[in-house]
C-alpha cells in the first residue's frame, strides 16, 4: 500500500479514533469521585455520621486525613488547613489551639 492510502485511511471518518489520553491529573480525578468499593473502608465513614449511599473515595481521604489531624499530626493539620483556605495562621497559639481541640474531638 502506498502512502497515500495511508493517509486517506487515517483521515477516514468511519475509522474509529483512539479516546484522547488522559493526563495523571484527570486519572486522579476520576478516582476520587468513584464510589467506595470496599465495605471495610465504608466503616469510617459511618462512624462520623456519614452517609455510605453516596460516599467517595475523596470523602475517605479526607476522612484519613481528618483522623490523623486528631492524633496531632502536624503535616496533617496543615494540609487541612490549606483545603480549607486557612494555611495561615495568626500566630503559633493558633496551632496549638487547633490540636487541643482536634484532640478533644477525639474522646
Amino acid at each position: 500500500m502506498n502512502t497515500s492510502k495511508k493517509k486517506q485511511q487515517n483521515h477516514n471518518p468511519t475509522t474509529p479514533q483512539p479516546a484522547p489520553k488522559k493526563t495523571l491529573r484527570d486519572c486522579a480525578r476520576l478516582l476520587m469521585e468513584l464510589p467506595v468499593a470496599d465495605t471495610n473502608d465504608t466503616e469510617g465513614v459511618l462512624a462520623l455520621g456519614i452517609d455510605t449511599a453516596g460516599a467517595t473515595n475523596s470523602q475517605l481521604i479526607a476522612i484519613a486525613l481528618f483522623n490523623k489531624a486528631k492524633t496531632g499530626d502536624v503535616a496533617a493539620i496543615k494540609e487541612l488547613r490549606n483545603l480549607l483556605g486557612e494555611d495561615t495562621p495568626d500566630d503559633v497559639g493558633q496551632w496549638e489551639e487547633l490540636v487541643r481541640e482536634l484532640q478533644n474531638a477525639e474522646s
